[in-house]
């Protein structure tokens, strides 16, 4: 399983080379303009998704993608992490074109986690069905680039 490790300290400082590909970085930038634009849009009833967030996020003890806990917001937290590699797992990747799956997730807990896609998805350049290690005090933000695909960052 991969290991994402970013500069959670101080993400400013993070240097295009320290990402998982050298077009992370303007993916990025991209994806925070989209989302501040799609906010607007909700916010002034133009149609678009509100940003939404969940804190308290408890991983499934043992880990595994049957059942491991759907994290349904586009921030989520996860505070609980009991032991290495309990699980959680993403919305299903959906890319229509105009708009995409997006989601953000925080390991606050203890002990290093394991995100799976749903059943038959896959994170670029893995396996279906193969999890990413988010580590303690990792962040993690995954798009879905083409349905079933999610790019990650």
């Amino acid at each position: 399983m991969p290991l994402v490790t970013l500069n959670t300290t101080n993400p400013s400082r993070e240097r295009v080379n320290d990402w998982p590909d050298g077009n992370s970085w303007l993916m990025l930038m991209d994806v925070w303009r989209d989302l501040v634009a799609i906010n607007n849009a909700a916010s002034s009833g133009g149609g678009g998704s509100a940003i939404t967030a969940q804190e308290g996020i408890t991983a499934f003890a043992g880990g595994g993608q049957v059942n491991a806990t759907a994290c349904v917001k586009m921030y989520n937290y996860i505070d609980t992490v009991a032991s290495s590699n309990d699980s959680i797992i993403a919305l299903a990747g959906t890319n229509t074109g105009t708009a995409a799956t997006f989601q953000f997730f925080q390991n606050n807990g203890a002990n290093d986690l394991d995100l799976y896609p749903q059943p038959t998805e896959n994170f670029i350049g893995l396996a279906a069905n193969t999890p990413i290690t988010i580590p303690v005090g990792g962040i993690l933000t995954i798009v879905c680039a083409t349905t079933g695909t999610y790019r990650y960052f």
